[in-house]
């Protein structure tokens, strides 16, 4: 599978995007393997501190809040792309 990584996830990883020689693993099996990769930093990315799911995740373009969350099934075939939350900006009042 390949995996991308946006942002400052890019920054933790030192890379675009990798692939893994993963055959029908959940989501959150492929993450725990990115973390051994990565380390504490990109868990702390990934999750908050309570554990929850803090990245939006998208497998061939659909997020995984609309399938089965961190038990979405991913096979080899699968682009898994991994966006940190954005955050900032400024609205102009009416």
């Amino acid at each position: 599978m390949i995996i991308k990584f946006f942002a400052n996830l890019r920054e933790i990883t030192k890379d675009h995007e990798i692939t893994l020689k993963l055959e029908n693993v959940k989501v959150k099996d492929a993450l725990l393997v990115l973390e051994k990769k990565y380390g504490r930093d990109f868990r702390d990315v990934v999750f908050d501190p309570e554990g929850e799911l803090y990245v939006r995740i998208l497998i061939n373009g659909r997020n995984i809040e609309y399938l089965e969350g961190l038990d979405t099934q991913v096979t080899g075939d699968d682009t898994v792309s991994l966006f940190p939350p954005v955050a900032g900006g400024s609205h102009a009042e009416l």
